[in-house]
């Protein structure tokens, strides 16, 4: 059997733990968005005589928002109150954007001396990434639309199953390097072959005791998580 090459224990060790397979989120994709003229109003407190922008959502609420249509939280120091909406006066926007599902803006373009579409960011900077810039076509009745793609999105797969063979694994794991240590050898020793039938054997055992349902209550105990109907 070929040993381990001489590594520090704790790399040795880590190489035999699960690890959670990634479960896809959202798969890669590519979205088209309809370019719009950013729609917004501006309202006068008539009190304080600040001007403040606000846009419309689809759900016909107001939001209070800057140039860009970003919005203005209630917590910011230039958050306004609601306006009526009587009061609002159509502000002058050349901006261009794609709007995402409720409304906000994903996307901008301001237009250029010579008439050609710059895509900028939400601080009115210009994008210059190419791997950013999305890519326009205009359909036969003039309407700009912007293709935009999006990367697949994964994340650890942390089902209750996984998490108790994975903390059977580490205890299993703390055992075996306690019983090398015992021995005054060290890990890099073994094969990992080797290492893999003393943890596995080390499993085994803490199973023997008590059934897989006590490994599971001692696991997700000693993780702080509940385990009522989950047995």
């Amino acid at each position: 059997m070929k040993k381990n090459k001489k590594r520090n224990e704790l790399a040795i060790f880590e190489e035999l733990r699960l690890k959670p397979p990634k479960k896809i989120i959202s798969p890669a994709s590519t979205k088209e968005y309809k370019l719009e003229k950013l729609d917004l109003f501006c309202a006068t407190n008539k009190e304080t005589g600040v001007e403040s922008l606000w846009i419309k959502r689809k759900n016909g609420r107001l939001d209070q928002v800057d140039e860009f249509g970003q919005p203005i939280y209630a917590a910011s120091d230039a958050a306004e109150p609601t306006p009526n909406e009587s009061s609002l006066k159509k502000y002058n926007s050349n901006l261009l954007v794609a709007l995402g599902k409720y409304g906000w803006v994903r996307f901008l373009w301001k237009m250029n001396k010579n008439n050609t579409l710059v895509q900028i960011d939400y601080f009115g900077r210009k994008i210059i990434q190419k791997n950013e810039i999305l890519k326009l076509r205009k359909d036969k009745k003039g309407n700009l639309f912007a293709s935009a793609s999006f990367e697949e999105i994964a994340e650890d797969d942390h089902s209750i199953e996984l998490t108790v063979k994975s903390w059977l694994r580490d205890k299993a794991i703390g055992a075996v390097s306690l019983e090398i240590s015992s021995m005054k050898k060290k890990a890099y020793e073994y094969s990992k072959e080797e290492l893999m039938r003393m943890i596995e054997a080390e499993e085994n055992k803490v199973i023997k005791k008590g059934g897989w349902k006590a490994v599971r209550v001692a696991a997700l105990s000693a993780l702080g998580l509940p385990f009522l109907g989950l047995l």
